[in-house]
């Protein structure tokens, strides 16, 4: 997008809803943020909304797609009271899961370090109710630039580096349940009714729950 086509992009942002799966946008590329516009008030503006809307659904993570702005930008957080709330489903040291402040991506770019992988549940905000056991790598190197227009590189690992790579597929037009194993495939309110069997593969490195 050039600067025009970019702004009335933004100006048609309502910021009501996250969009669910089966709407076009969620499975389509969306576009770098062009470097002079990081700035602007109106990516500045979308950030801001971003935030409040990943922190109003309680969520760890969310890309401008999942609002409906086809563009390169996530925001991530996990809070301690969020990894309090996931202790209650799963094991949260097993996870490695630790508070990491707010962070946003704009044009990331990410790079596993090495070929170590595990195995946990995931959820989205764009596909309510249900979650799946995704593999993920354990660590990704990040390049992106901030909200400030900065760019950065820094290393993403444990629970973060899964946030990550779940928020990077959404701007490649990618859902975690392209890469789940389709079996572990459920809704939040069965599972609780009927907690699944745990698979341990602890030899492989990789611990399903």
């Amino acid at each position: 997008y050039n600067c025009v086509e970019m702004k009335h992009l933004l100006s048609r942002l309502t910021g009501k809803r996250v969009v669910q799966v089966g709407h076009p946008i969620l499975r389509e590329k969306a576009a770098p943020v062009l470097p002079h516009m990081i700035k602007s008030a109106e990516i500045q503006d979308l950030i801001n909304n971003m935030i409040t809307m990943m922190r109003k659904y309680s969520g760890c993570g969310l890309a401008a797609p999942q609002i409906g702005v086809n563009l390169q930008v996530a925001v991530l957080e996990l809070t301690a009271k969020a990894i309090e709330q996931e202790a209650g489903i799963r094991d949260v040291k097993l996870a490695n899961m630790s508070v990491f402040p707010l962070k946003v991506l704009i044009n990331p770019i990410i790079t596993p370090t090495s070929k170590a992988t595990a195995t946990h549940r995931e959820g989205c905000l764009s596909i309510e109710n249900f979650s799946a056991h995704v593999e993920r790598y354990t660590e990704v190197k990040v390049e992106s630039f901030n909200e400030h227009g900065v760019k950065e590189e820094w290393l993403a690992s444990g629970w973060v580096a899964r946030v990550v790579q779940h928020e990077v597929d959404h701007l490649h037009g990618n859902l975690y349940i392209d890469r789940m194993i389709s079996r572990s495939f459920c809704n939040h309110d069965e599972s609780r009714r009927h907690p699944p069997s745990q698979i341990d593969v602890r030899n492989d490195g990789v611990f399903v729950r």
